[in-house]
Parts: C-alpha cells; sequence; structure tokens
C-alpha cells in the first residue's frame, strides 16, 4: 500500500485498504499520508476525521502531521485550527514534529502571525527545522523584512544547535532580493563563504539572483566566473 501511494497509485492503495480486516492506525496512516502527498488533500482530511470518530482509533504523531500537511495544501485555515485544538488537548504540542508541520500548515494558509505566536510561544523548544520553517515562510509569503530579522536572531545563537543553515541562508539571500538589499546581501555572501556554503548550486543560484535583482549584475557575472574557475566564491 505504501509503494502504491509514493507511486501515486491511489485507487490501488484504497483497494488494498478495504480488504484489510483489521485497520491499525499504521494502515490508516499510510492512505491517509498517501492522499495528503499526492494533491488529494480533502479525502485525506475525510479519511483522518474517519478514523478519529467512526473508527475510533487515537491519531498519532505520523496522521497528524499528514492531515497538516493536507490543510497547508488546501489552505483550510479552519481545518488548520481545529487540528492545532486536538493536538492541545492530547498534550502533543512539544512533539517536534508535530510543531514545525503546524507551523508549516499555518504559513501556507497565510496566517504568519499564527505561526509567529505559536513559534515564540516556545522559543526554547525551536529547533532549527523550526527556525528554518519560519524563515522560509516569511521569505516566501512576502515579508523578507520579518525573514531577514529572524535570521539575524538565529545568527546570535553562535555555538549553539540553532545556527543558520543551509535552507535558512538562501531564504535570507532572497529576502535581500525582494528588498534590494544588495548591503545586507553582501553580508550574506560573506556568510556563506565563512560558512563554507557557497559550493551549493541552489544557494550560488541564489546569491547570483539576489545581486542581478539588486542592479548589480558585474557582481553577478564576477561571483559566477569565480565558482566556474575555482568552485569557489
Amino acid at each position: 500500500m505504501a509503494a502504491y501511494g509514493r507511486c501515486g497509485c491511489l485507487l490501488h492503495a484504497s483497494r488494498l485498504f478495504t480488504d484489510i480486516r483489521s485497520k491499525t492506525v499504521s494502515s490508516w496512516n499510510t492512505l491517509i499520508g498517501a492522499h495528503a502527498q499526492n494533491g488529494e488533500a480533502s479525502i485525506a482530511i475525510e479519511l483522518f476525521i474517519q478514523m478519529a470518530s467512526d473508527c475510533r482509533l487515537k491519531p498519532d504523531w505520523f496522521s497528524i502531521g499528514s492531515l497538516l500537511v493536507a490543510c497547508g495544501n488546501l489552505k483550510h485555515l479552519l481545518h488548520c485550527k481545529a487540528t492545532h485544538g486536538f493536538i492541545l488537548r492530547n498534550g502533543l504540542e512539544r512533539d517536534s514534529f508535530i510543531r514545525v508541520s503546524l507551523l508549516s500548515a499555518y504559513i501556507q494558509c497565510g496566517t504568519e502571525s499564527l505561526a509567529r505566536v505559536l513559534f515564540d510561544d516556545e522559543a526554547e523548544g525551536n529547533d532549527e527545522v523550526s527556525w528554518n520553517t519560519m524563515i522560509a515562510g516569511y521569505s516566501q509569503n512576502g515579508l523578507p523584512g520579518e525573514s531577514l530579522h529572524l535570521f539575524r536572531k538565529m545568527q546570535s545563537m553562535a555555538g549553539t544547535s540553532r545556527w543558520p543553515s543551509l535552507i535558512s541562508a538562501t531564504s535570507a539571500l532572497m529576502a535581500c532580493s525582494q528588498l534590494s538589499a544588495v548591503r545586507l546581501g553582501k553580508e550574506m555572501h560573506c556568510f556563506a563563504r565563512k560558512s563554507g556554503l557557497c559550493q551549493d548550486s541552489f544557494l550560488s543560484s541564489s546569491m547570483i539572483d539576489m545581486y542581478s535583482k539588486c542592479g548589480f549584475v558585474n557582481d553577478a557575472r564576477a561571483f559566477f566566473d569565480r565558482l566556474e574557475a575555482k568552485g569557489c566564491c
């Protein structure tokens, strides 16, 4: 069933699921996840409701994660809030996977303010993935200033597990491009070079894009030429 789901063969997966006599949380999770990951978010939500109400099975972290993926894809804020309530009632809010899934769902729904409240409420419990999710979410949703603010805050945590990574650095570069903030972009360039991140093709493309959108085409070309010549920035 999982293999059919990964291949996008949802009809075959559903038929196999129907043939299972004693359905477990794991089998429900497989079917819910398959639909959530293959663009059938509405069906994933219906399956989750059926599992939790009709079958009296208790959803686990994987069930909730798949449900939140579906809610985010549909941009269905009401379902996101209902799932959040379920998480709180069942004491699951400290699970890192569920927290990141909830942050991502709120951001996809365009409610960065709700995501930020959740993020700030558990400041000590936020891991690198939570920080990356918020920084990327702000950048992708047209709030580059907030993205850079969080990135700088993350930079101030030198020596911790929350030090900026490739994902957060790339998101910050996207924010610089949106703001046409070449000075900040050059600071990002220095950070990427010192952190050894320039070898990544996606970050390098973001760097070229940043210089170009800020009107510094010669700097973009110089960066490109250095990569071509020496493989470094």
